[in-house]
């Protein structure tokens, strides 16, 4: 009897680790269609998106599809879906996807994915899927998560958009800086007033391709700086810009000072530079404009050496990638804005880096530019990365998944980026994380590891029946 018994036992057991590997190779395998997903949120914010904008749609369709949701008070949005049959002793998993509505293009491949998880789930642990606030790239929304959502071991999947595909076990560290230079202006001695402007550029990720994205404040910086080399006399009269509501500005003018007998020079060069822009950027940024005008004569502009030193602090500040002697990006930094006051320029920059010795060296840098132009500079924030674990089991239990449904292990290394792990680390002890940026493209690649990973969660349950 107790053999018969043992048989019986072993049956099950066979039947259901064949279920799970026919899953992997079957069903969970099939052709996955994000598109319409991806078209109705193109469609429904084409001419832009809004916190309650966003809160709107996704209350609409979870009415249409009877899905249950929950928002908190910092505009996070959390689906919580309970195990399904057989998977009731399997730790949770915890999903999470950042959504910025001043940067909403750059998501829509992220939330229909998240979308389609929701509804596209048969078979799971405790899961939740978590959209998190991200609204002017300040994170605030996994800051303030509450932790009444993470139970010990919970495994949690953070989700950003990227050029590539990879996971990451550890991620960047983020500093905020200010470099202040005390400025004076004095009236005006020219006799002819530029405008330069750069406008339109569409908000950009913060990557390790930020280079190929025109940063208009440095574009300008670099252009006045040319005019410094050529002995071309001007005299800065002002400078803006402006941003989407995130990291990147999205345009900046500056008025220079001229005499007439340098125009001709002056602007045959600045039709050179605007040629050669649209002939860089018109295929990416079809709506980007960079252009020039004549305007009124200011009765005032900055001193020589005001503007001398705007300049350089502009021309020489680290923006885009820095490289280490392999060629691989160790800090990532753009020009994020800047404030004037009627004494004072200062610039604001943010920089992310692999570690704190790429964070030391990037320091260096900063710190050798800030001594050039007398600079004050002052640390206004500082966030450390994440630190995972290479050994852990949702790492290798991914790692498997991936290799089952697309034929190879996860591409993974250390990422430059800062990203919400560091906060959802502090929501309970014991929490497993790993994080995973997806390319557009591969959405249907992930989607596919995912569900294998959460089909198989409970291989491990079922063996010790």
């Amino acid at each position: 009897m107790k053999f018969k018994i043992c048989i019986l036992i072993l049956m099950v057991l066979s039947s259901s680790f064949l279920y799970s590997c026919d899953n992997i190779n079957g069903d969970n395998n099939k052709d996955i269609e994000l598109t319409s997903y991806v078209e109705t949120l193109e469609t429904e914010f084409a001419y832009g998106c809004t916190t309650d904008r966003f809160n709107d749609y996704i209350n609409n369709w979870s009415t249409e599809n009877n899905v249950i949701y929950e928002k908190d008070n910092y505009g996070n949005i959390i689906f919580d879906m309970p195990a399904t049959l057989g998977y009731e002793e399997v730790d949770d998993t915890i999903i999470c996807c950042s959504y910025n509505p001043y940067d909403f293009n750059s998501d829509i491949h992220l939330i229909s994915l998240c979308q389609y998880l929701i509804l596209n789930n048969e078979n799971h642990g405790p899961l939740k899927i978590i959209l998190l606030n991200n609204e002017y790239d300040k994170n605030q929304g996994a800051l303030n998560l509450s932790t009444k959502y993470f139970n010990e071991n919970s495994n949690v999947i953070v989700l950003d958009s990227s050029y590539k595909t990879h996971a990451s076990i550890n991620t960047g560290n983020q500093i905020e800086l200010e470099l202040t230079i005390p400025t004076e202006k004095n009236y005006n001695l020219y006799n002819t007033a530029i405008k330069i402007s750069i406008s339109d550029i569409k908000a950009a990720s913060f990557d390790e391709q930020v280079n190929r994205h025109p940063n208009p404040i440095k574009i300008l910086g670099e252009l006045m700086a040319y005019f410094k080399m050529k002995s071309i006399a001007y005299k800065l009269a002002d400078i803006n810009f402006n941003t989407d509501g995130g990291l990147y500005p999205i345009g900046c003018d500056i008025t220079l000072l001229i005499n007439d007998y340098s125009k001709i020079k002056f602007t045959d060069y600045l039709d050179y530079k605007i040629s050669s822009f649209n002939k860089s950027y018109s295929d990416d940024f079809e709506n980007a404009n960079y252009s020039y005008k004549e305007v009124d004569l200011p009765e005032k502009a900055y001193s020589d050496k005001s503007t001398e030193n705007i300049v350089s602090l502009l021309y020489t500040i680290n923006n885009g990638t820095s490289m280490d002697t392999s060629d691989s990006v160790y800090g990532i930094s753009t020009i994020t804005g800047f404030n004037k006051t009627e004494d004072k320029f200062t610039l604001n920059v943010t920089s992310n880096t692999r570690n704190n010795e790429a964070l030391s060296n990037l320091m260096e840098q900063i710190e050798t530019v800030s001594t050039f132009v007398n600079a004050e500079l002052v640390e206004k924030n500082f966030i450390k990365g994440f630190t995972g674990n290479p050994d852990s089991e949702l790492y290798a239990d991914m790692n498997m998944s991936n290799e089952a449904s697309n034929n190879e292990e996860l591409r993974t290394y250390d990422t430059v980026r800062f990203t919400a792990n560091t906060y959802l680390k502090n929501k309970n002890k014991n929490l497993n994380q790993l994080h995973i940026f997806v390319k557009n493209d591969d959405s249907d690649y992930i989607i596919k590891c995912i569900n294998n990973y959460l089909f198989n969660s409970n291989i491990e349950n079922q063996s010790q029946l």
